[in-house]
């Protein structure tokens, strides 16, 4: 409320991307969406169990859901059905976040990732009733996520950093190696955030800078690697018997995400 009106409008910076007052607005967006999450955790996460923990963290961070339910599952192997299904549940909402933010920042480029997110979210969908069925309806209150408020200011600093990095890299991987180096760019980025490189390319793609089918591709792309990253976090902090269902699950909604990207392509 103070700061961001305060910001200027123009851009700056290498490749002349970076506009203060649109960093700040979409930092915003993003600590607003994650908040939202936060609340819901702090009201409903301790009290109704692994799914729901799940369903709202995903709003959050879908890999500290990740993280918190492996390292639960090592110590507790009872709930590593459970804690697999919120890790599923994190997954699905994550892939619907990302659609969401899209529509917000470039409502042009919905039509061309919805296929692919919509998909990744059916699949979810899925995954989590098998595993809800198999768990047999099995939750405990104790199990929660510990994350930080998220319109702290360091945390919507840090966000607002690392977004300006990413939306210089995915500008410089254009420029300098076309097509390819922003698909690199897209699955670098996705290995550690997703919510960075869908808004940089989101913005990117807004501005002309990249063709719309591109920037979807490059979003679908760092979805999937973030994915893939929490399929083997799983099973290397949670261990086999959790990690096989979570990766199992994981792999079942890249499967799908990308049948949805082929035929967005076609």
């Amino acid at each position: 409320l103070v700061v961001v009106p305060l910001l200027p409008d123009r851009t700056y910076g290498p490749f002349d991307v970076l506009n203060p007052l649109q960093i700040g607005v979409l930092m915003v967006l993003i600590s607003g969406l994650s908040f939202t999450g936060w609340v819901a955790i702090r009201l409903l996460g301790a009290r109704r169990g692994l799914g729901v923990t799940g369903l709202v963290g995903g709003l959050v961070s879908s890999t500290a859901v990740t993280l918190s339910m492996g390292a639960r599952a090592r110590a507790r192997p009872e709930i590593a059905e459970s804690a697999a299904l919120a890790v599923t549940l994190a997954s699905t909402v994550m892939f619907a976040r990302v659609l969401v933010i899209v529509s917000v920042v470039n409502p042009a480029l919905r039509g061309h990732v919805a296929l692919p997110m919509l998909a990744g979210v059916g699949a979810g969908i899925a995954a989590s009733l098998w595993l809800w069925l198999r768990s047999g309806r099995a939750t405990t209150r104790e199990e929660t996520v510990a994350l930080s408020n998220p319109f702290e200011l360091g945390a919507a600093l840090k966000f607002a950093l690392l977004f300006g990095v990413v939306l210089v890299g995915s500008k410089a991987a254009t420029v300098l190696f076309g097509t390819a180096g922003t698909y690199a760019a897209g699955l670098l980025a996705g290995l550690g955030d997703v919510d960075a490189i869908t808004l940089s390319v989101a913005k990117l793609a807004g501005e002309g800078g990249v063709p719309a089918h591109v920037a979807a591709t490059t979003i679908f792309l760092g979805t999937a690697a973030n994915t893939a990253v929490k399929g083997v976090m799983g099973a290397v902090i949670g261990g086999w018997n959790f990690g096989r269902r979570v990766l199992g699950a994981q792999l079942a909604v890249l499967a799908a995400g990308a049948v949805g990207a082929a035929l967005a392509w076609m």
